[in-house]
């Protein structure tokens, strides 16, 4: 919950360093299994990934983004609960990609 709360309010703030210090530290810890913190995993990946200033690191966490969320959603109902989450992942996972689109 520390972390959703600290995503969302330096989201609100357009504050991408802080984004990526509530994520780095929230990855640091050894998260519980669970689908809400899998989504809090991956969502930290996605506000690493937007607030990586370099192209390359931002691919690379990206790709390793994708092969996490293949892992987490395997049947509609798990992408049902992904699509449905209150975890801002889709919003931070678009503008992170914004980055590439031309």
């Amino acid at each position: 919950r520390q972390f959703q709360a600290q995503i969302m309010a330096a989201l609100a703030a357009r504050d991408g360093g802080a984004a990526q210090e509530a994520a780095t530290a929230y990855l640091s810890t050894s998260p519980q299994s669970g689908s809400e913190t899998a989504l809090a995993s991956l969502t930290a990946l996605a506000a690493q990934a937007l607030a990586s200033p370099d192209p390359q690191e931002r691919l690379q966490i990206l790709d390793i983004l994708q092969q996490a969320l293949k892992q987490v959603v395997g049947s509609g109902p798990e992408l049902d609960l992904a699509l449905s989450t209150r975890w801002p992942l889709w919003g931070v996972l678009h503008v992170a990609m914004d980055a590439f689109g031309g």
